[in-house]
Parts: C-alpha cells; structure tokens; sequence
C-alpha cells in the first residue's frame, strides 16, 4: 500500500506540474504559433512547478490520510481537495500582500494553480486506486 500511494504522489506531482507548462505552450500557440523556444521555457516551468507541487504535499498527505480514514476518497472529493490545494496557498499569499484581481487575466492567475492541484487530486485518486482496494 505504501508503495501504491508513494507512487500516486510522484505521479499526482507530475501531473499538477505538467498543467502550468501546458498552459504556457497552448497560450504562446495561440498567440505567436507553436515555436520552439516555447518548450523551453514550457520546460522551465514543468521543473518548477514540480517543486512547487512537490511542497504542496505537505498539505495533501494529512488532508489525505484524515479523509481516508473516514472512507471519504472518491473521486469528487479527491478533485476538490486538490483544487483547493492547489489554488488555496496562492490565493492566501495574494491576499496577504493586498493584491486584489480586477480583471479576468488575473483571476486566471489563481485558477490555474486550482487546475494544477485539480488534476493532481485526480491522479493521485487514479493511481492508488478504489476505496476497497485502499483498506
């Protein structure tokens, strides 16, 4: 079981990291078409949101453990739990500091760390497997 979990949160990490990047590509695509020098710094970004993801673990794992021994980790409540993760240190940080968004482009600044986290919880819910399986 420790192996399955440890294996979903590398994989969960990799997936919230891969969104940013991806966004980063497609937003570039649709402006200037695709180009390479956009992978490069799409790669960049993939590294760094790695890390990123990586520290939100610290946040997930007891969110995870607490919900699970409850038998509370079905898919819904793995994707919500991720966006808030993902979204919710990045809103607080805007918060504290005064930033208020007043235009959609930054709003969207919030919401793709919710994204990222989203499809984290997704794939960390993917990879351990079903409630049964768990216990």
């Amino acid at each position: 079981m420790i192996d399955r979990e440890f294996g979903a949160m590398l994989l969960a990490s990799l997936a919230a990291a891969a969104v940013p990047a991806l966004v980063f590509v497609l937003f570039i695509a649709s402006i200037e078409g695709f180009y390479l020098g956009a992978v490069g710094v799409a790669l960049v970004i993939f590294v760094f949101g790695w890390a990123i993801a990586l520290l939100h673990l610290l946040l997930a794992l007891p969110l995870y453990n607490f919900l699970r021994t409850r038998g509370a980790t079905n898919w819904g409540i793995s994707a919500l739990a991720g966006a808030v993760i993902g979204g919710l240190p990045l809103t607080l940080i805007m918060r504290l500091t005064g930033f208020n968004p007043t235009s959609f482009s930054e709003l969207l600044y919030q919401a793709i760390p919710a994204v990222a986290g989203l499809a984290g919880g997704l794939t960390f819910r993917w990879k351990v497997g079903l409630p049964e399986q768990i216990l």
